[in-house]
């Protein structure tokens, strides 16, 4: 195991529905819990809300900042005001920059979609500096449709051509909850665009399993649609699932998806 690496973690919250057969309230401990026993150098989020991101970032510690926008979706619903949120351990790394755009024909246009979606998505495109170093990466976390199959695949070209634009020397990670699995044309567009998946590249991998569970137990036959792809400039070192309940309950109807790399 090489002596500097980086915890990478994708984690669908799933937002705090007050129809939820698994209230916030309950979820609250056990999603601290395990966030901390899993003390990611960066985490990207999906779903949560405003106060989900406080009880989280109360509960990891003043070490940890949050770079976060909200999806801007004004219709009133209950989960209008979902974020794609990235924590930060400020120990480990240190945030060099970030830019939040949306999937659309106009990224740069605050809470646009322009594909038929129901719901405005997005991405955010982060830069981190190593403090241990001074190695520096660039992180994209997104979150990408789950009704329309052809905003999906402009999805997937679109984060393409992000991460192509970022400098072929930099180490690159692209996650998030993609809402399709490894047999789909959004897999393949990116993972022809020079990025590898890091459960399958992994020296160490545990299990197969399918990422979205819906509290219950995952199955190894289940549909991947959580993934962290990385570039050519990161080995990495092992990626899991993380088939975790604390006290008896899973945090969120994702598992939560983890890569150690090494940049």
């Amino acid at each position: 195991m090489p002596g500097v690496i980086i915890k990478i973690v994708s984690y669908n919250l799933r937002f705090a529905s007050e129809n939820d057969p698994q209230p916030w309230s309950r979820r609250r401990e056990p999603m601290i819990e395990l966030l901390t026993r899993l003390a990611p150098d960066v985490l990207g989020t999906e779903e949560g809300l405003d106060h989900q991101l406080a009880d989280i970032g109360a509960g990891l510690g003043e070490r940890y900042r949050m770079a976060a926008e909200h999806r801007h979706h004004d219709d009133g619903s209950e989960n209008a005001e979902e974020y794609s949120a990235i924590f930060y351990n400020s120990d480990t790394v240190e945030l060099i920059d970030v830019r939040h755009q949306w999937l659309s024909d106009t990224p740069d246009v605050i809470g646009s979609r322009t594909w038929g979606t129901h719901f405005p998505r997005m991405f955010s495109v982060a830069g981190f500096r190593r403090l241990i170093d001074g190695r520096t990466f660039t992180v994209i976390t997104t979150h990408v449709d789950h009704e329309v199959a052809s905003a999906q695949v402009k999805s997937a070209e679109l984060l393409a051509a992000r991460a192509a634009a970022v400098d072929h020397d930099q180490p690159l990670v692209v996650m998030g909850d993609f809402n399709v699995g490894e047999d789909s044309e959004p897999y393949a567009i990116l993972t022809a665009a020079g990025l590898r998946d890091a459960y399958l590249s992994a020296v160490d991998r545990g299990p197969r399993l399918g990422t979205f569970n819906n509290y219950a137990d995952p199955d190894p036959e289940g549909i991947r649609i959580d993934w962290i792809l990385v570039n050519d400039k990161i080995t990495v070192e092992s990626a899991r699932m993380v088939d975790e309940a604390p006290g008896g309950q899973y945090p969120s109807d994702h598992l939560p998806v983890e890569a150690v790399l090494d940049l």
